[in-house]
């Protein structure tokens, strides 16, 4: 049995005319009346009654229809879900985030469900670095992260924030300016957080002290228990309002940070094309969310 004969039983029970059924198929009423005797034969029952004057479904073609019809749905389903998986309108996407990054990606994630409510997300957090390996073993579609994934990745820059703050202790002889500079910094330690939270070198003229944290709460402890201090941006000192830490502006010193969409550039499918084309859609919004601008997309040298 094939796709055609339901379909020649389906028109002619409808029309219950040889001509018309023949016309709404595009084919010639001969060939109607052939398929329908071969699905006859096939299923080994007659389905018409047929005279010179009219057609007619016997009780078991009657009873045969409505299983036919839901058949020809179900494909035509089939179909569309086809259609709709080619377009990156229907697949599942593994997301990887890192800590600091889960409004950019509750935001990705929502805007996903109102525009392609066929794709599925899988959000996990990690830290920063395995986020990009997580993307490079196929283990994640996409991630979301501050730290520079390296070569064989393409990147797409969500928000960009410029690192004008200085984050030490309540009690550090610095906390009582109104605002620093990158002198004022000379003969302190900076913790760095390149590789595991964010950021990118400072390369202020001073000792750098690398963080290998997780979080950007377990940065504001180092700075805490007096490690070093933590030039940040406006957007991480709000997320981590602390009673023992301060932030004091930082001028005359141009440095940024970037959230960045992380992605296989052999990844060619529709629907990993589908997040990116909504991602960079909402660009502005995304960095608004951030705390951040959205700057151009291929990042700020």
């Amino acid at each position: 049995m094939e796709l055609v004969h339901l379909q020649c039983f389906v028109a002619l029970a409808d029309e219950l005319h040889f001509g018309r059924a023949a016309a709404r198929l595009h084919v010639g009423a001969s060939a109607l009346s052939k398929r329908i005797g071969e699905l006859e034969r096939r299923l080994g029952v007659r389905l018409f009654d047929r005279t010179s004057r009219e057609v007619r479904l016997t009780p078991a073609g009657e009873s045969l229809l409505g299983q036919a019809q839901r058949a020809l749905a179900e494909i035509g389903v089939l179909r569309a879900m086809a259609a709709d998986a080619a377009g990156g309108a229907i697949g599942m996407v593994r997301a990887a985030y890192s800590p600091g990054n889960g409004e950019l990606m509750t935001m990705l994630h929502r805007e996903l469900r109102k525009q392609a409510p066929g794709v599925v997300v899988h959000p996990e957090q990690m830290i920063s670095l395995r986020v990009a390996a997580a993307v490079r073993s196929h283990l994640a579609t996409i991630g979301i992260a501050r730290v520079p994934p390296g070569p064989g990745l393409a990147t797409m820059v969500l928000a960009e924030h410029r690192r004008n703050q200085v984050a030490m202790p309540s009690s550090h002889p610095l906390a009582a300016r109104a605002e620093l500079t990158p002198a004022d910094l000379k003969n302190e330690t900076l913790i760095e957080p390149s590789r595991s939270v964010g950021g990118e070198p400072t390369h202020l003229e001073a000792a750098h002290r690398e963080a290998e944290v997780t979080t950007e709460s377990e940065l504001f402890d180092l700075v805490s228990s007096g490690m070093g201090l933590f030039v940040t941006s406006e957007g991480v000192v709000r997320r981590n309002p602390r009673h023992d830490v301060v932030a004091r502006p930082l001028v005359g010193f141009d440095c940024w940070s970037r959230d960045l969409l992380i992605w296989r550039p052999d990844d060619d499918s529709p629907v990993r094309r589908t997040v990116c084309e909504i991602a960079e859609a909402i660009r502005p919004q995304l960095a608004e969310v951030a705390g951040g601008v959205a700057g151009p997309a291929t990042g700020r040298a």
